[in-house]
């Protein structure tokens, strides 16, 4: 068994799906940035509560960091042979947007300066 983990941008809104037994289901295609000008995108599913997680908390364009098990997959179309990377997740975690990750700017503070400023506290 192959174990990953990545961060990246879902490619698209999550696509969930409930089996007979009730069991949720989610898939995504995620980004991930492997070099200057190079991407690889990984088929990632999620069941149970962490597919309910990443339906309901992510987005199209959204960071994401994910672990799981890993897998090659190959399959033909249209005559050509293919292979995707897939992973089966096992921790979704939020990664800041690049807006969030930037400090607040400080904020002004007017100290106080007449008769009682020498006192200690």
């Amino acid at each position: 068994m192959l174990t990953g983990m990545g961060i990246g941008r879902l490619g698209a809104a999550p696509e969930q799906k409930t089996t007979p037994n009730g069991t949720v289901i989610t898939t995504v295609n995620v980004a991930c940035n492997t070099g200057k000008d190079q991407t690889t995108w990984v088929r990632v599913s999620a069941f149970g509560s962490q597919g309910e997680f990443l339906a309901k908390n992510f987005g199209k364009g959204d960071p994401v960091a994910i672990s799981g098990d890993m897998k090659l997959a190959t399959f033909e179309k249209d005559g050509v042979q293919r292979t995707n990377l897939e992973m089966v997740a096992n921790t979704i975690r939020f990664v800041p947007k690049s807006r969030e990750r930037e400090a607040p700017p400080p904020a002004e503070t007017n100290y106080h300066t007449g008769p009682d400023s020498d006192l200690p506290f």
